[in-house]
């Protein structure tokens, strides 16, 4: 393990888990670990990918049940995107590769709810600004999630989903052209509805002027959503509540 870059944590009812990948001349390799007595222990055997392959460690929301680990996957040579899950029996499947997704920013994993898998992805070959759009798996193919791109108007966009208790939100910023060394940009969150179908709710947490983009991100606290983002001006972050 000691070899292996680490790329991401999390918890699933009390247990710690751990992703790691490597990459050198023969491909990408990645495998996962639980904490047990104060050590991370391997979770079965390692799988490998030829060439350089991105990875991020994939969550879960609350009413998910526990045992799996999902992947989210992206192929730099090919811009194929897809997810692996390992299974309690620590074995490995893969799903199809996302439809009609290019290369673009990738900053955080799948969220599993339920027996769905869903997962946001940026385009960055569109003719106009990065858009990003939401996916979900239910076993046999990706379908949208939601009514097309999130984000609306100039600005390029990227961001990812957070599990949030029992649902997932998505949260996203949008960069139109600098101005002066400055870039016009605004921060949103969006809920998707039970069903992962649409978005339920829109929420507009900032607009101002960036030096570029920064991180998103949906938590809960005190039994409620709470985001985080940085608000550029005196370089200062912000949790808005």
């Amino acid at each position: 393990m000691r070899r292996l870059d680490l790329i991401g944590l999390n918890t699933a009812r009390g247990s710690l888990r751990a992703l790691f990948s490597k990459v050198g001349k023969g491909g990408t390799q990645i495998r996962t670990a639980r904490l047990r007595k104060g050590r991370l222990a391997p979770l079965g055997q390692p799988i490998n990918f030829n060439g350089q392959v991105l990875v991020n460690l994939g969550g879960s929301t609350r009413d998910t049940r526990p045992g799996r680990i999902d992947v989210g996957l992206e192929d730099l040579r090919t811009d194929r995107r897809w997810v692996a899950t390992q299974h309690r029996s620590r074995h490995w499947s893969f799903t199809g590769a996302f439809s009609d997704v290019r290369l673009g920013p990738q900053v955080n994993g799948p969220v599993r709810d339920g027996l769905q898998i869903v997962n946001a992805g940026t385009d960055a070959e569109t003719e106009g600004p990065w858009e990003l759009t939401l996916q979900k798996w239910a076993g046999k193919s990706w379908s949208p999630a939601g009514e097309g791109p999130l984000n609306s108007g100039d600005g390029n966009a990227q961001g990812g989903l957070d599990p949030v208790g029992s649902r997932i939100w998505v949260t996203w910023l949008q960069n139109a052209p600098a101005v002066k060394g400055l870039f016009p940009t605004t921060i949103h969150a969006a809920l998707l509805d039970p069903t992962n179908s649409h978005l339920e709710r829109e929420l507009l947490l900032w607009s101002g002027s960036s030096f570029g983009p920064g991180p998103t991100q949906a938590v809960q606290f005190r039994g409620k959503p709470a985001f985080l983002y940085l608000r550029h001006r005196r370089t200062r972050g912000c949790v808005r509540r």
